[in-house]
């Protein structure tokens, strides 16, 4: 009964899922960094790849021609420390799962025959550390072109950001970024009724495709390498089930394939930090790809084969039997590992092994804590409304990731599993601009200190609803208008001197506007019962105009009779 319910709640959630996934309407961008105009792909014309933009500082280069290179590769854009160590792109993307690929060329294009070491981080969690350059003497355009591809997924939508870190003195330098909307279970365990885990990005360690080669990128943007296989089949016929609706992964794919001689098929990697990943790789999910594409085979129990990884038996596999001949079966698996070393072995019981792809994805751990979504909104709103020096850059979300340098005069915390906003403190830094209300929603704020600064406008009534608030030190800027009654009232130590223009207690009234004595709403009053009065006594007026003149008319009509009768009295 369980096994009845948990089934078809999948089914139902599948379903839900396929329904609200539009292939043909999903989110995609292709940004040429450092490019100055729109071009179309030369090899996928549906592919529009856009001029360089969503960045947050730094220097467009441009590189020599070169027929090794697509076009999208020979422009750069790098990141010098005078923008800061810490620069972005700011996607906004909506919720769902991704696929994120980010390129590097170096060519030298600054004469230094030095490709630099720095740092990348998406959505806030490190994932490409030096080094990452391969170690290849061969010429510049191949030697320093790496290319990094990852799966992500965000639950609501939310400015997504790609970062770049100068860790070692060198410039960060990033070629192009493209990303595609894949399905939301896109990966799913099937087999074993789960989602892959994504609370971490995960790393496209191997991408291979057995027996011929796959030119073309796929419906989403996937590269396929050729991996080693000494025995080849392979077969023009339709393959159904390839391109389903989950993971579209291409025909090809799954029309040529390699069979192990011998009764076993062996692959070996190393999952090592030459990939540019220095942390501990605990969970990897390895996709098996099959089909049976030989017409020698007539149908179950002619080719059967046991999957062992690291010596562990994983399943027994039977392609006929599973599927049928002629269609795609995609089998994933999801397992911790101890070693460095990934082995996996397909073992003949009947037949040969056969295998038609193979797909490779690291977890890469992160912080266990990101920045609270409301801080972190707050402060990209605190940063608009300021004009910072240009070294200062605050770029990306202010917290994160942890291992890298916080905002220049931020101080960060932890609380409830959250990394907050702890203190500001921006004394003598030469910034400009007005204090955002959105300040207020900084809710564990305990320092804030902005002094000897150029900072104007109104000092926001919000920062009375931080209740952890210490210090506020606004001392010697150019704020105006009336210190709000909520920042009175809080017991902290306050600092408002050398502001000429604030009035109202502890400073002198206001002359025009005193929050203190009159409210908006008094305000309004005051000019609708001026109004009142006003037509009031203009009614009065014309009343008595009028009733004057009525009175005149009638001791007129008086006085005019009373001369007739006398006129008449003396006739007679």
């Amino acid at each position: 009964m369980n096994f009845l319910f948990f089934f078809t709640v999948f089914l139902l959630a599948f379903f839900s899922f396929s329904v609200s996934f539009n292939i043909n309407r999903r989110t995609s961008i292709y940004i040429d960094c450092g490019g100055e105009e729109s071009f179309q792909d030369s090899n996928s014309p549906s592919k529009e790849w856009v001029s360089d933009r969503f960045f947050s500082g730094g220097v467009p280069g441009f590189l020599s021609p070169s027929n090794l290179l697509p076009k999208q590769l020979t422009t750069i854009r790098h990141f010098p420390l005078s923008d800061g160590k810490k620069n972005c792109y700011m996607l906004l993307i909506p919720a769902g799962r991704f696929r994120i690929g980010l390129s590097f060329v170096y060519s030298n294009y600054d004469l230094l025959e030095h490709p630099p070491a720095f740092e990348v981080s998406l959505g806030g969690t490190v994932v490409l550390k030096p080094p990452f350059w391969p170690q290849i003497n061969d010429s510049v355009a191949i030697s320093d072109y790496i290319r990094r591809e990852y799966i992500v997924e965000l639950h609501s939508e939310k400015l997504y950001d790609i970062c770049f870190f100068n860790s070692a003195g060198d410039d960060p330098v990033i070629s192009s970024i493209d990303l595609d909307e894949i399905h939301p279970l896109a990966y799913s365990i099937t087999h074993l009724k789960r989602r892959l885990p994504m609370n971490h990005p995960w790393y496209t360690f191997e991408r291979l495709t057995f027996g011929r080669e796959i030119q073309e990128l796929d419906m989403y943007g996937r590269k396929w390498f050729l991996g080693q296989g000494s025995v080849v089949i392979s077969t023009d016929q339709f393959v159904d089930g390839a391109d389903d609706s989950l993971n579209h992964f291409p025909m090809a794919l799954y029309q040529s394939a390699i069979v192990g001689n011998g009764g076993v098929l062996k692959f070996s990697s190393f999952l090592t930090s030459s990939h540019g990943i220095d942390v501990d790789i605990k969970h990897v999910y390895l996709c098996l790809h099959f089909a049976e594409i030989d017409p020698r085979i007539a149908g179950s129990g002619w080719r059967v084969f046991d999957i062992y990884v690291n010596g562990d038996h994983m399943y027994e596999v039977d392609i006929s039997l599973e599927v049928g001949r002629f269609t795609a079966f995609f089998l994933p698996f999801f397992f911790s590992v101890t070693s460095p070393v990934l082995e996996v072995e397909l073992r003949s019981q009947k037949g040969l092994p056969l295998i038609c792809g193979m797909e490779i994805f690291l977890h890469i751990p992160g912080d266990s804590m990101v920045t609270n979504e409301e801080q972190a909104n707050a402060m990209i709103a605190f940063r608009d409304d300021l004009i910072l020096p240009r070294i200062m850059r605050w770029n990306g979300y202010p917290c994160a990731p942890s291992e890298w340098d916080t905002w220049e005069g931020i101080a960060c915390t932890v609380s409830n599993n959250e990394m907050v906003i702890a203190e500001i403190s921006l004394a003598s830094r030469m910034i400009a601009g007005q204090l955002s209300a959105k300040i207020g929603d900084l809710e564990s704020l305990t320092v804030l200190n902005l002094s000897h600064n150029m900072l104007n406008g109104r000092i926001p009534k919000e920062l009375g609803k931080i209740k952890s608030l210490k210090v506020l030190d606004l001392s010697f800027n150019n704020f105006s208008g009336p210190v709000p009654k909520d920042i009175l009232n809080l017991n902290i130590s306050v600092n408002f001197l050398g502001n000429k223009y604030l009035c109202g207690p502890p400073f002198p009234l206001c002359r025009y506007e005193d929050e203190a004595r009159l409210s908006i709403g008094s305000k309004i009053g005051i000019i609708i019962a001026s109004a009142l009065f006003t037509g009031l006594f203009i009614l009065a007026l014309r009343q008595a105009f009028t009733d004057g003149c009525i009175i005149n008319r009638w001791k007129g009509r008086k006085s005019t009779r009373a001369a007739v009768d006398m006129v008449a009295i003396r006739n007679d």
